[in-house]
């Protein structure tokens, strides 16, 4: 009967039943578009192993500004910590020329140890050994599938010098698809 009533008034007033229609369509929109993005972001577990043991941790610098840990204090606090694996990480956009087309890629400087942490392997050849973060060892780096895919051609490209920000890396290993291309400076950068 109040069903009956509802309809009955809404198609005497077709103003108020368009903007009724509206109203609900952008309230189920917008409580769709908030859950998307609270669950890309808080309740979807990260793609590694063991997720909720993985934290971030920052260091603020005296007087504010950018969040950023120095080499040194880093190094301290990975000698020094008994319960925690310490693994720095810094992003990066580096020019890569030297065979092809310069390209301008992303990348992230790490330390040897980020692969273990993260649980990540290489699809081919290796990742980096713990001397490599010793700055007298040479640069080696790591890249992305897409990148062996669209600069390489799926060639076989172990062992050959990438020109990146016109320092040359040696080529050990390509991750897997879908993973982020990472290299290797001389010493662990600050995260």
């Amino acid at each position: 009967m109040n069903l009956f009533y509802a309809l009955r008034m809404l198609r005497r007033n077709p103003g108020f039943a368009a903007a009724s229609v509206i109203t609900l369509a952008l309230a189920t929109g917008a409580n769709i578009a908030i859950f998307s993005m609270v669950n890309s972001i808080l309740l979807r577990p990260l793609p590694f192993p063991d997720p909720d043991h993985l934290v971030r941790v920052r260091d603020i610098p005296p007087g504010g500004g950018q969040f950023a840990v120095a080499p040194a204090n880093f190094l301290d606090w990975r000698a020094s910590s008994k319960t925690l694996e310490l693994a720095a990480f810094k992003g990066a956009a580096l020019n890569l020329t030297g065979s092809g087309d310069p390209m301008r890629v992303r990348a992230m400087r790490v330390t040897a140890n980020t692969f273990s942490l993260l649980g990540v392997a290489p699809r081919r050849g290796r990742t980096f050994l713990p001397a490599e973060d010793d700055p007298s060892q040479s640069r080696v780096a790591v890249i992305s599938h897409a990148l062996w895919m669209n600069h390489f051609a799926g060639e076989s490209a172990l062992g050959r010098g990438l020109i990146l920000n016109g320092e040359t890396y040696l080529l050990v290993g390509v991750m897997p698809p879908g993973r982020v291309a990472l290299y290797s400076g001389h010493r662990p950068p600050p995260p």
